[in-house]
């Protein structure tokens, strides 16, 4: 019998669109009959549907009124592991065996997404609560980090009430710091809101920009000379886990941008499976074995363990030329393309993935269901 797996994508979040492109190129790449993937898409409302995956394109995820004979609007019921169509909730439409998470950023990535379909015992691919959570939120990662002795580049944040209330006072404090600095949304992923800057006037406009995605940013200092890798890792923390090759991506700006990460190496595309590709459409290079490769393999997997990971995952790394020194940047705990392009390499096909996701899913859930939850006292 086929086991249901539901690829979740989409939600509230400035990487909707990026979320779609992943969830695509994992429902369309998987040609193995043991799987009926179920793709159920939130649209930026955060409603859930039930795709016709036979029926759909991409250009209908970006209706602003969807197609209902495509995207049939769907709930849920408390402790039950089956979706029930809205037009006709008496009967489940299907029982789900294991969910892959697919939504980048929003709720597919700090956490809440993960909490619902726990209290409806389906099993997920992706951290538990606290582990998305914590990667999701650059500030309370890099304070983990540091805890850790793991490097990452130094820091200072700001909340946009601090800023609000007390502009000259908290603009006083950060023109202390030495340009060029990175200013960043704390909570947003693919390099959305970001930027570069070499002066008070520009750290004033990038931090309104950043304070557009999230009411809380990180300004840390810019390393002049560098190389940015990156390295992924399947399994769970505190089990297997493994690691990927280290690759080395080819940008185009100054800092790693969402145009070089997704659309340069694809707008010129007139096929639809290259515009669809995602990160895997991206230029990049991997990096020979050697000691700095085998510190970025050896610290992604303590990373894994560190934040209590699961699924697959992606660790962003900074490495300063001059000082020879490698910096932890960022934790994808839900990477675009679900870093398909690293496993790939290895001959790992999407059905292999897959495959490996819905294990980790089953897994994770057996793990906390062997827990004991009871422990009676006697009260009087």
């Amino acid at each position: 019998m086929k086991q249901n797996i539901a690829i979740v994508f989409g939600g509230n979040s400035a990487e909707h669109e990026v979320s779609v492109i992943t969830a695509t190129q994992i429902i369309n790449g998987y040609t193995k009959e043991e799987f009926n993937i179920l793709p159920i898409f939130l649209d930026k409302n955060n409603e859930f549907y039930f795709v016709d995956k036979n029926k759909v394109s991409l250009k209908d995820y970006a209706k602003k009124t969807l197609d209902s004979t495509i995207f049939k609007k769907i709930f849920f019921r408390h402790q039950k592991p089956n979706i029930y169509l809205k037009e006709s909730p008496k009967k489940a439409l299907f029982k789900i065996d294991a969910c892959v998470n697919c939504c980048h950023g929003g709720i597919g990535e700090n956490g809440e997404l993960v909490a619902l379909l726990n209290s409806l015992n389906i099993p997920i691919s992706s951290a538990n609560v606290f582990g998305l959570a914590s990667t999701f939120d650059k500030v309370a990662t890099k304070f983990i980090l540091k805890g850790a002795g793991i490097d990452c580049i130094d820091f200072v944040y700001v909340y946009k009430e601090e800023w609000e209330a007390f502009p000259t006072k908290t603009l006083e404090k950060l023109n202390k710091l030495k340009f060029p600095l990175i200013v960043k949304p704390a909570r947003q992923g693919s390099s959305i809101g970001i930027n570069k800057v070499n002066s008070p006037k520009e750290l004033v406009s990038a931090i309104k920009i950043a304070f557009e995605f999230d009411n809380k940013v990180l300004i840390e200092k810019a390393i002049i000379n560098f190389r940015e890798f990156n390295c992924s890792a399947i399994g769970i923390g505190g089990d297997e886990v493994m690691v990927s090759s280290v690759d080395e991506p080819v940008k185009i700006h100054d800092i790693l941008t969402f145009e070089d990460k997704y659309i340069e190496s694809a707008k010129n595309s007139k096929s639809m499976a290259q515009k669809t590709k995602g990160m895997n459409s991206m230029n990049r290079e991997f990096l020979p074995s050697g000691k700095l490769c085998t510190k970025i393999k050896d610290t992604t997997k303590i990373v894994m363990r560190l934040f209590n990971l699961s699924g697959v995952i992606r660790v962003d790394y900074i490495y300063d030329i001059k000082k020879k020194r490698l910096y932890l940047n960022e934790i994808n705990a839900v990477p675009g393309s679900l870093a398909y392009y690293f496993w790939a390499k290895d001959n790992i096909s999407i059905n292999d993935l897959l495959e490996k996701l819905v294990l980790i899913a089953k897994k994770n859930k057996d793990r906390v269901f062997k827990l004991k939850n009871d422990y009676s006292v006697r009260l009087l």
